[in-house]
Parts: structure tokens; C-alpha cells; sequence
């Protein structure tokens, strides 16, 4: 009743995969996921009734200036890119020299690469 799944009885993932969707065909079984068996993972503990937190839910203000920050950081990303790439194209375009192009792009765009 109280050995480990895992440490005292060698159990896998995948044993208690198989184990969780036989239990969840037999009718008179309660059903059991996966997630339950790793956060109550001896026979005991997961006969235990369960105490379940509810999240509280977050005001519509909160939830409002959430999604605002976020585009804001999505506008502020993709001005900070553009920004980068018109600077590296201006770089690579000042010279003239077929080779000297070539090797400025490859620079920058492994620089940006790294960058992103």
C-alpha cells in the first residue's frame, strides 16, 4: 500500500500509461490520469479523496492590461527587428565590392541569427 510506483516497485511511465487506460475501461474503477499518478504515486495516497485547489479567477482589469503588455512587447520586438535589419542592410550595401558584400552578409547574418 505504501511502496513508491517508481522507486520500490521499478515502474515506468509507460507501465503506468498501460495502467491508467485499463483502469479508465473498467466501469466500476474510478478513471486515473497520468498527472495523478505522479503527484500520488503509492496505492495509499492515491485512494485518498482528493483535495482539489480552484484557481481564483483573475479580474477582467487584470486580464485587460495582461493582453495590452503583450502587445506592447510584441510591437516593441518586432520595431527593435526591423530596426536591426535596416541598419545590417545598410551596412552591407555600402560596399562595393562583390566578395566584401558577401562575407558582410554571411557576418550579419549570422550575427542576427545568434541575435534572435
Amino acid at each position: 500500500m505504501d511502496s513508491h510506483f517508481f522507486d520500490d516497485l521499478g515502474a515506468d511511465s509507460m507501465v503506468m500509461a498501460q495502467f491508467c487506460a485499463r483502469g479508465g475501461k473498467q466501469p466500476d474503477l474510478p478513471s486515473v490520469s497520468i498527472k495523478d499518478i505522479y503527484q500520488h504515486p503509492t496505492i495509499r495516497s492515491l485512494a485518498a479523496p482528493a483535495t482539489t485547489e480552484v484557481a481564483t479567477p483573475v479580474s477582467t482589469r487584470q486580464y485587460v492590461h495582461c493582453g495590452a503588455l503583450q502587445v506592447l512587447l510584441l510591437l516593441g520586438y518586432s520595431y527593435l527587428t526591423a530596426h536591426v535589419l535596416e541598419l545590417g542592410f545598410e551596412w552591407i550595401s555600402a560596399s562595393s565590392d562583390v566578395v566584401d558584400i558577401y562575407l558582410r552578409l554571411v557576418l550579419f547574418g549570422g550575427a542576427f541569427f545568434l541575435g534572435m
